[in-house]
């Protein structure tokens, strides 16, 4: 069985290292996949169904958002990245990654 807030922790940490290592490409090509599987509400690991509520599809949509604001913020579209947080953060109000993005983004900009 999977734990949805560790498959969260690990895609936002896969996301951090691809910017961190100036891999922008790549986490854009990471947040269209999150978002493709999302869209089509469910997919199959290990013949478990995920997720399965609503609750556990807005912590994963959250995340899609908070990768969105990560590259948008790197490429310095703030008002975007400003969107993307503010999304992220509405799905789901425990997303400290965002948190702490949307403060960086007030604090620095």
């Amino acid at each position: 069985e999977i734990n949805i807030d560790s498959a969260c922790l690990v895609l936002i940490n896969i996301t951090c290292f691809l910017l961190r290592t100036n891999q922008i490409e790549l986490a854009e090509n990471l947040k269209n996949v999150l978002f493709s599987v999302l869209d089509k509400g469910k997919f199959k690991l290990n013949n478990t169904k995920f997720p399965t509520f609503k609750s556990e599809s807005d912590k994963l949509k959250s995340i899609g958002f908070t990768v969105s604001a990560f590259i948008s913020h790197i490429k310095k579209n703030f008002k975007e990245a400003l969107n993307l947080y503010s999304k992220a953060i509405g799905l789901n109000s425990g997303n400290l990654q965002a948190q702490f993005g949307l403060g960086q983004l007030y604090f620095y900009e």
